[in-house]
């Protein structure tokens, strides 16, 4: 009984607790914080350090893939807009030179908007004022241009709930792909379809009653002495 609810649990919690945890970063006033007090309720001690880093490590590739998008935005915005010009000529004898510079690895200390981010203290609010996250990502759009937009598009996917004892009923599956994706046109003809064969059933039994009746009375009638 035990697996089938770990399964259903996996289900439906599986990679949306991953998805909850990383909203939980992008929220300023939590970040890291929640997830290890979170974790440390969940898991034992010493797995906790390592549980967030692999949540961080999980919104890494993400921040990534926005920030790659953004750049290539930003490019495309800078060559429509902006004009080209040629820089000063160099000179034949600096060539030897600037070949050596391109040679040179560039080696970049600053710090990813996401680091710069995670690194800052958590937003304080106090708990009588209502907090809008993603207003607060609008208003630190021009500070942190790329997590703003993940921020946007993860706060704003829908989190859908099921009852529980449809969730992890250990009676049998109540809910599957089919009947939880059907459209509002196919559960009508269901439905419809439901009623029509019940009230055809009492019918047919009314009238094999009815039938049954009358063949009874006949056969007395006609057998008066029995």
């Amino acid at each position: 009984m035990g697996r089938p609810m770990f399964d259903k649990f996996e289900k439906y919690w599986g990679e949306i607790g991953v998805l909850m945890s990383i909203a939980s970063l992008l929220d300023p006033r939590f970040k890291k914080e929640s997830i290890s007090w979170t974790f440390k309720k969940l898991y034992p001690e010493n797995e906790v350090d390592g549980r967030v880093e692999d949540v961080i490590n999980k919104l890494k590739p993400l921040f990534e893939k926005y920030s790659n998008a953004y750049q290539v935005a930003r490019a495309a915005d800078s060559n429509l807009n902006g004009t080209s010009s040629e820089g000063p000529s160099i000179r034949d004898g600096d060539d030897d030179f600037y070949a050596y510079l391109e040679t040179k690895p560039v080696e970049s200390t600053q710090k990813s908007e996401l680091d710069v981010y995670l690194e800052e203290p958590n937003f304080v609010v106090p708990r009588t004022i209502k907090f809008d996250v993603l207003q607060w990502w609008c208003q630190n759009s021009s500070k942190y241009p790329v997590l703003s937009k993940m921020a946007r598009d993860i706060f704003c996917i829908p989190i859908t709930t099921v009852a529980s004892e449809s969730a992890f009923s250990a009676g049998g599956r109540v809910l599957d792909d089919y009947r939880s994706s059907l459209s509002k046109d196919m559960v009508e003809l269901l439905v419809c379809g439901g009623d029509w064969i019940k009230s055809a059933s009492k019918s047919f039994i009314k009238t094999l009653e009815v039938t049954i009746g009358k063949g009874r009375r006949k056969f007395r009638n006609s057998n008066p002495d029995e």
